[in-house]
């Protein structure tokens, strides 16, 4: 009994147990990738019917993208302006709040698993822990169910830097533009990446 103890605890240590299943749905980037977006985005859905919230930013956001979608002329939110975000938004609008925080959703929940595929190339071994504390976040989970630009710029952040690690420049390079597209701040970038 001692030596299975022991032999658990570790196990528990080196993060090995209960990888029979694991290791076989995650072993390859693609469905690492799918599983873990799935599971971001199944935690955020019973938030999504909130509302805009009381961040007036998702407000103006919401604002900017009916007027953009029935004028056809581009409306800022604020300024600078978040042109990536914006007129995704207004491409959805018709869909009310709970389209634009889905979007938001599913969107930072790629970006969470381009962090678990780039933490696991850059060999940590405790990628899943890191994965899920970022997701956990609470300042992470309620902007990724409100109608706000911080996570679409978080996204292709992090998407540029997985495909940064694998040797994919022009990838990387489109992806940070949208980053800027999304948050003008994200060309803080362009220099580590």
């Amino acid at each position: 009994m001692a030596a299975m103890k022991s032999e658990t605890s570790l196990a528990l240590r080196r993060g090995t147990i209960g990888q029979g299943f694991a290791a076989r749905v995650l072993a390859t980037e693609p469905r690492l990738f799918v599983a873990v977006a799935a599971f971001v985005l199944v935690t955020r859905v019973p938030f999504l019917d909130a509302g805009y919230g009381a961040i007036r930013d998702a407000w103006r956001v919401a604002s900017a993208a009916r007027l953009t979608a029935t004028t056809h002329e581009y409306w800022a939110s604020r300024l600078p302006p978040h042109p990536v975000h914006e007129l995704a938004s207004a491409s959805i609008w018709w869909g009310g709040p709970v389209a634009l925080n889905l979007a938001t959703a599913v969107v930072s929940a790629f970006g969470i698993a381009f962090f678990a595929l780039a933490a696991r190339r850059l060999g940590y071994s405790s990628w899943l822990p890191m994965t899920a504390a970022l997701a956990m976040t609470p300042q992470i989970y309620i902007n990724s169910t409100s109608t706000t630009d911080h996570l679409w710029a978080l996204a292709f952040i992090l998407a540029g830097l997985y495909f940064a690690l694998r040797g994919q420049p022009l990838a990387t390079g489109v992806l940070l533009g949208l980053a800027i597209g999304s948050r003008i701040t994200s060309g803080a970038m362009l220099l580590p990446l």
